[in-house]
């Protein structure tokens, strides 16, 4: 079974660009990767061009990406609201944003819904510091 994720990294303009990471998504898997090998705005920027890709690994050298690099096309957004409209929580299960040096994470969750057409309503918790995230996992940067 995989936990999926989107990647993105935001740009001093307001810019988003994001990549999708198909399995370990979960906060003690990308997220401790995210916070222990991708610290390097230049590192995250080539990582999230070159695309989608299967699992993260700590060098960019040992990712499998979907596509070769020339026929890559990167996911771009206006803002940081238009990266989470953009995501599908209940396809996206977790949301990396590097912004202002820091990592940012927000989780898929939902509620159910008693009279609604469907039984669950899913949507985005608000982005909380990776790394506060990562102390409540007992996972202290």
């Amino acid at each position: 079974m995989s936990t999926r994720s989107l990647i993105a990294y935001q740009s001093e303009a307001g810019f988003v660009e994001s990549a999708y990471c198909h399995f370990d998504g979960y906060i003690s898997g990308v997220g401790s990767m995210l916070d222990k090998n991708y610290q390097d705005e230049k590192k995250i920027r080539e990582l999230i061009q070159r695309g989608d890709f299967s699992s993260l690994c700590p060098n960019i050298g040992e990712i499998e990406f979907y596509e070769p690099l020339h026929k890559v096309v990167v996911n771009c957004h206006n803002s940081e609201w238009g990266f989470v409209d953009s995501a599908e929580p209940l396809y996206h299960e977790y949301l990396y944003l590097f912004k202002e040096g820091y990592w940012y994470v927000s989780e898929s969750k939902s509620l159910e819904v008693k009279d609604g057409f469907e039984e669950r309503v899913y949507y985005y918790s608000k982005f909380e510091p990776l790394s506060k995230a990562l102390f409540k996992l007992g996972e202290v940067a």
